[in-house]
């Protein structure tokens, strides 16, 4: 009579031990299997490409903006009281941009006046006596020296009078340069000081795009790259504010020099007409040019 060998005790535990440990993989197998790997971050910036016909074309990232533009400034300086725009805010020609502290250039244009009328008393009295003195120069009672002498005086003081009267107009043209005025009908593309900030005359305070004017994408190119881009040549431009669509454009300037401490040269590639009019051009948004 045959028997069947029993199992050791200590051979389950084993047998247990094992097939804990081979379920446990599994699990962490399948687990890491599932993780599904991390995308990296999409480009903060886009580029522009910019191809010379029959070459492989390279992208360029760049920054948009409008090919007229101007920086306004105050033509004398103060304090700025407040600031009436803000970025992307549309304006006409003669609008007001921002206006400065006017209590000194008030009491300068005082000043003026005073002076105007002190100056304008002294012409009446030297008038009269000039007067007086050639009358008795006529009847031969005064020499020739007292009627010359009375003669240079109202020319001075005339003088005087007259760089007076300037000295008003001046002052009173500072009085309203303290308004700073929009130079064309555009937008807004920078505000550059806020209210509180003391400014020196010709200080840029914003900057506006003329209204009309074609948008341009300022590529910077390695020296490779730049010597076979000529003015004309065919360009397509991507901006992020208009992810699906596709800007034609021809390179409007390249730069002949690379920037102080750079290896890289600009390109400016100025969008066509019929883009540029098609929608809502943001400024200062992030292109890429294909060159």
């Amino acid at each position: 009579m045959c028997t069947s060998p029993v199992p050791h005790p200590a051979a389950h535990l084993v047998a247990r031990f094992f097939l804990g440990v081979l379920i446990a993989l599994f699990f962490l197998l399948s687990g890491c299997s599932a993780e599904e790997p991390t995308a990296p971050p999409p480009p903060l910036v886009r580029t522009v490409a910019v191809a010379p016909g029959g070459t492989t074309a390279e992208s360029f990232s760049g920054v948009t903006r409008a090919a007229v533009e101007s920086r306004v400034a105050f033509q004398v300086g103060g304090v700025v009281s407040d600031v009436a725009v803000e970025i992307g805010d549309r304006v006409r020609r003669g609008s007001l941009v921002a206006w400065l502290d006017p209590a000194d250039l008030t009491l300068q244009a005082q000043q003026a006046r005073s002076g105007l009328q002190q100056a304008e008393s002294q012409a009446r009295l030297a008038g009269a006596g000039y007067d007086r003195v050639r009358q008795l120069y006529e009847q031969g009672v005064v020499p020739v020296s007292q009627y010359d002498a009375a003669r240079t005086r109202l020319e001075t003081v005339q003088a005087g009078a007259t760089a007076a009267r300037d000295q008003v107009a001046l002052a009173e043209r500072r009085l309203g340069y303290a308004r700073l005025m929009a130079p064309v009908n555009g937008a807004i593309a920078e505000v550059l000081v806020e209210a509180g900030e003391l400014v020196a005359p010709g200080q840029p305070v914003a900057l506006v795009t003329t209204q009309g004017s074609p948008m341009e994408v300022t590529v910077s190119v390695p020296e490779n790259a730049v010597t076979g881009l000529r003015a004309g040549d065919v360009a397509t431009v991507a901006l992020t504010a208009f992810p699906d669509v596709l800007f034609d454009g021809r390179v409007a300037e390249v730069g002949v020099s690379a920037g102080r401490g750079a290896t890289t040269f600009p390109v400016v590639v100025r969008l066509n007409s019929a883009n540029s009019t098609r929608a809502v051009m943001p400024l200062r948004t992030s292109a890429l040019a294909l060159l």
